[in-house]
């Protein structure tokens, strides 16, 4: 399948990322500046012979096309067909096809010039150190009483890691314009058939097809790599250490930026500011229950949260899955991996988005104005006595209604009482509270058995701390009075927040 066009959305992403990063050079002087023809004459006119042309000191559209356009498209489909399964999007944390994508992901931060390491949980980090301002690095900083200093730098990035079925906008716009067409394709079938159809259908359901280029996570990292390029491209042509014909050449054999620009030359002299790129490894948390994991990485709490202890489906550990990707112990360390507040000067990140406001007001891109905070809650209801156990575990067609210690109806009036609170405790939340509830499981899960446990997690996400604490705290005080009407025992393993 030939790879669809750069969406306008991903396309004026990666012009904001792009210029945000030109920002870095100090340089104003991006390949589209307007200058009158009178002024490009008397420049002319006064350059001596030997000078490069105004064309040889700007990155020519065709460069700049090539470089955040043609090239980012084709890299979402490369990293889009990396899958854990052949039908569906889906590339868990450690995985071997998010092994494959990190791998990818090295490659082109290598040829944008980045410095490329891998930190203690797997996060793909490319840096180039500017010569501007400088902060202690936390790592030299435990090494050596001399605190030798490194430039503050700017962050971009995103995750790439994917949720199960996920699709290529995170299956959401699939199913919104899937059913737009379902809804257009009834219309003609009444048209054209009085025959109803049927409710159900004996056909298999089907999922969105594999095609090429998931936007979600990757369309940040592709583009903050991109953009990087092409600020090392820009300001190389402008110093007059490339020229344009050189780099396109170059791109159009294989060969990169970094190929034709010594490491000296970029971190010397092109950048006043440091850049770092991090494609994270664990955002979405669905491998090991967590979400934004790998971050804490970043901050330094990962290990203090004793995120290495979390556990997947398969009873496999974090430092587990952790120590058979990185045989051969080539990750950085965790006091490596972190990074202090004083070494940033700040972050930038292009995402899509996983709703439809931006399509329903016309707009082709947003300015994020809040973050939200997440708490993620681990629910276990069960059967508060041995006796309501064992009835608990009966047959389901010979106990009565009375003697049962059914835990389900108390996850159904939990989740109820969880929608109430989200709505009425987050009046004083700016953008709201949002709950769901996730990974519901019985045991045992039978038609004629009456389950003697359930375990749920629940989220809670919200832009107010205090409102999102004050949804957590009575939630927790629902379930408790939930499971004691109910004679039954809850446990609520608590939080991350």
């Amino acid at each position: 399948m030939a790879p669809r066009p750069v969406l306008k959305t991903a396309f004026l992403g990666l012009l904001l990322c792009a210029s945000a990063a030109l920002m870095l050079t100090g340089s104003s002087n991006f390949a589209y500046a307007a200058t009158s023809k009178r002024a490009k004459r008397a420049k002319a006119e006064a350059a001596v012979a030997a000078a490069p042309s105004a064309a040889d000191t700007i990155l020519s559209a065709l460069n700049v096309k090539t470089l955040i356009a043609d090239e980012p498209n084709a890299r979402l489909t490369e990293l889009g067909d990396l899958s854990d399964s052949e039908d569906t999007r889906t590339r868990l944390y450690l995985s071997p096809s998010h092994q494959k994508a990190a791998a990818l992901i090295k490659k082109w931060m290598t040829g944008a010039g980045l410095e490329v390491t891998t930190d203690a949980v797997g996060n793909v980090r490319g840096r180039i150190n500017g010569n501007g301002t400088t902060a202690v690095s936390s790592s030299s900083k435990a090494k050596t009483s001399n605190k030798s200093k490194v430039p503050k730098r700017w962050i971009t990035g995103s995750h790439f890691d994917v949720v199960p079925d996920g699709g290529e906008f995170f299956l959401l716009l699939f199913f919104i314009f899937k059913e737009r067409e379902e809804v257009r394709e009834r219309e003609s079938e009444k048209k054209t058939s009085s025959f109803s159809q049927p409710f159900f259908s004996t056909q298999p359901q089907t999922h969105p097809p594999k095609t090429p280029g998931a936007f979600d996570g990757a369309l940040g990292i592709v583009l903050s790599i991109a953009a990087v390029e092409a600020t090392v491209a820009e300001a190389a042509v402008a110093k007059g250490l490339i020229t344009n014909r050189q780099l396109s050449k170059a791109l159009a054999s294989g060969k990169r930026v970094a190929d034709l620009v010594p490491r000296r030359d970029i971190e010397g002299s092109l950048l006043s500011k440091g850049i770092e790129v991090i494609a994270f490894a664990d955002q979405e948390g669905a491998r090991f229950g967590v979400p934004m994991a790998s971050s804490k990485a970043v901050v330094g709490t990962y290990e203090s949260e004793g995120l290495l202890k979390g556990v997947d489906s398969r009873g496999k550990t974090v430092a587990q899955a952790l120590k058979e990707a990185d045989p051969r112990g080539e990750f950085s360390s965790f006091a490596d991996s972190a990074i202090r507040a004083d070494e940033v000067e700040g972050y930038v990140e292009a995402h899509i988005e996983q709703y439809d406001k931006l399509e329903r007001i016309g707009s082709p891109v947003g300015i994020v104005t809040a973050v939200a905070g997440t708490t993620v809650m681990h629910v276990s209801v069960r059967s508060g006595d041995e006796k309501a156990t064992v009835l608990a575990m009966s047959h389901a067609a010979s106990v009565p209604m009375a003697a049962r210690g059914d835990p389900v109806p108390a996850v159904a009036e939990a989740v109820l009482a969880l929608e109430k609170r989200c709505k009425e405790d987050a009046k004083g939340a700016p953008h709201g509270v949002l709950c769901g509830v996730h990974f519901v499981t019985l045991d045992p899960n039978s038609p004629l058995n009456i389950p003697s446990g359930a375990n749920f997690t629940v989220t809670v996400a919200s832009t107010s701390d205090s409102s999102r604490r004050l949804v957590v705290d009575n939630i927790v005080k629902d379930l408790d009075e939930i499971c004691k009407k109910r004679k039954l025992a809850c446990q609520v393993r608590c939080c991350w927040w």
